[in-house]
């Protein structure tokens, strides 16, 4: 069953990977990427996290926290971006050590922030971050292809914003998505 899930993800990577160097390439597709606004409540990025951190025994690791925001992003892909980063934190990190998510908001931004106390990354690891890139994969195991973090990358900036990583090797990793917030009078889409 878990070698089923897996491949199935690995799939639905290759698929979004290959629609962003579709739409990268075409201005007229990037209209797809134009979502209605969209509520990304605490509530939502907390039953995503609580489901992933049950996936590795460690829900007592978590620590969600932070407020709601409206910005323009599909339900499915903030799915995918949280389900990777998410994923990476507690697969990239030792048990009882925290995985803490957080949303706010500054100025016109929604910020969302995941920062787990794991193996981390050296400088030139983040500059190396591409597409099918696994670092290290010679000392430990990882499943996958090495596309969720340059999938997550993309679909952040796709919807306008900006995705940082900021890591010590060796220590932890804290990656931030900073995504414009959209007035409260639009419609929305959830």
């Amino acid at each position: 069953y878990d070698a089923g899930v897996r491949l199935n993800k690995m799939i639905q990577n290759f698929i979004v990977f290959t629609k962003l160097k579709l739409v990268s390439g075409d201005a007229k597709f990037k209209v797809e990427f134009q979502a209605e606004p969209t509520l990304i409540s605490h509530s939502l990025i907390k039953s995503i996290s609580e489901t992933i951190a049950s996936r590795y025994n460690r829900i007592n690791d978590l620590v969600v926290k932070g407020t709601d925001g409206i910005i323009k992003i599909s339900l499915n892909e903030l799915n995918v971006v949280l389900e990777e980063l998410v994923d990476n934190a507690f697969k990239f990190s030792t048990v009882g050590s925290l995985v803490a998510i957080e949303t706010y908001t500054s100025g016109k931004d929604f910020i969302i922030q995941i920062k787990d106390n794991g193996r981390g990354m050296t400088d030139e690891q983040i500059k190396q971050i591409d597409a099918y890139v696994q670092f290290d994969r010679d000392q430990y195991e990882q499943q996958g292809m090495g596309l969720g973090l340059t999938i997550s990358q993309e679909l952040t900036e796709m919807y306008g914003g900006k995705f940082n990583i900021k890591s010590k090797f060796g220590n932890y990793t804290e990656i931030t998505m900073l995504f414009p917030l959209v007035e409260q009078n639009q419609n929305l889409s959830n």
